[in-house]
């Protein structure tokens, strides 16, 4: 460390140019790192692109495991991402991603070197799957300094997985400048609702699998269409790629709503923040989702939000003040329905969605971080405790 600096390796099977919460996660804070000094450098097993790397990356070549973009762990690589560890120098080691084979080989590293280590936990942890995640945690979980998690909700699933009595919580970040399409927003900040005469654009951020369950999205837009006040005014965009996007276009248009549909497919961020700030209304049908990066993007935007409250989905939305958190999918719909035929609420609740962001701008995440860092460089080499469990 010189005058407060830090050198930070940051480990992930996951980061651009793929696409996903936690590759944005670790570009946005290599970033933000980045800007504030701390010298910052990504080892990924994510292939890339001829363009410059905004940040210093190395990218290791891997296969994958069949049917997934878990990478195949062998002896070499190890070795090989041991050796840049102990060449960089790092102050600390971050790894990023439960299911991550590098994020796990980067903590081993760090330890075997002596390097203090955090690890973060993106993922909530169904209890279906707890015991395989437990195995992978005992693996990796008792060499790092510090875990840490992205919600307090993933924060108890890891403390389950991990047996570590302290699982601390480091939010999400977001850019809340570019987000904003500003001749879009009224004079509160936040985006104009529909008028009595307008369309109602109804938006949804996700990707097209199974896990986001899509299929229930289109047949709770059927049973919205058929309970508004007025169903020509709505248009539904669903933003995202996937395997299961043939199947579920096909399904919306044997509910007979294609009509109200738009799949926009993958997009970039700032085509994302541009739908966004054409929308009237954000929805979101995900109970297990560890934070809720789309929600906060939506937030952003100024979009009053209807989600299903589960995992961390209520330390992002506040009920009745940002937007409204639903039970059930029956809830869920009649709360689309309410926001939708009642535009004072829809008015009132796009004018508070943004209120408390302030918290998650990567400039106060960024600092969390870096006081992470430090923790662990003050402890370390010492072992974890571990539950009694």
């Amino acid at each position: 460390m010189e005058d407060g600096r830090l050198r930070v390796a940051l480990v992930t099977d996951w980061y651009p140019p793929a696409v996903g919460g936690v590759e944005a996660q670790v570009f946005g804070l290599a970033q933000a790192l980045q800007a504030r000094g701390h010298e910052v450098r990504v080892f990924t097993t994510s292939s890339g692109t001829d363009e410059p790397e905004p940040v210093p990356t190395e990218r290791f070549p891997f296969r994958s495991v069949p049917g997934t973009r878990i990478a195949l762990p062998t002896p070499g690589h190890y070795r090989a991402l041991r050796a840049r560890l102990a060449a960089g120098r790092f102050d600390v080691v971050h790894a990023h991603g439960m299911f991550s084979t590098l994020a796990m080989g980067g903590v081993m590293a760090a330890r075997s070197l002596g390097i203090p280590s955090v690890t973060t936990h993106h993922s909530l942890i169904r209890l279906v799957h707890l015991p395989f995640a437990r195995f992978v945690y005992l693996v990796a979980s008792h060499r790092a300094d510090i875990v840490t998690a992205v919600s307090a909700a993933a924060a108890r699933d890891a403390r389950r997985a991990s047996g570590r009595r302290e699982v601390l919580t480091l939010p999400n970040g977001i850019d809340i400048g570019p987000l904003c399409v500003a001749p879009t927003m009224d004079a509160t900040g936040a985006a104009p609702a529909a008028t009595t005469a307008g369309p109602i654009r109804v938006t949804s951020v996700m990707r097209l699998k199974l896990k986001k369950k899509p299929y229930l999205l289109m047949m709770d837009f059927a049973r919205v269409l058929h309970r508004v006040s007025d169903a020509s005014r709505i248009r539904f965009t669903v933003v995202g790629d996937g395997p299961e996007r043939a199947r579920v276009e096909r399904l919306a248009r044997v509910l007979g709503i294609a009509s109200h549909v738009e799949f926009a497919g993958a997009c970039t961020r700032i085509e994302v923040a541009r739908i966004l700030a054409g929308s009237s209304l954000f929805v979101s049908p995900v109970r297990a989702e560890a934070f809720g990066l789309a929600l906060l993007e939506a937030r952003v935007a100024g979009l009053p939000i209807v989600a299903i409250n589960g995992g961390g989905v209520a330390e992002v939305v506040e009920h009745d003040r940002h937007g409204l958190l639903a039970a059930t999918r029956r809830e869920f719909v009649d709360a689309i329905v309410r926001v939708i035929d009642d535009e004072a609420l829809r008015r009132r609740l796009a004018a508070g969605s943004r209120d408390g962001l302030a918290r998650f701008a990567w400039d106060a995440v960024a600092e969390q971080h870096v006081d992470v860092y430090r923790l662990a460089i003050a402890r370390g080499g010492r072992a974890p405790e571990r539950s009694a469990a």
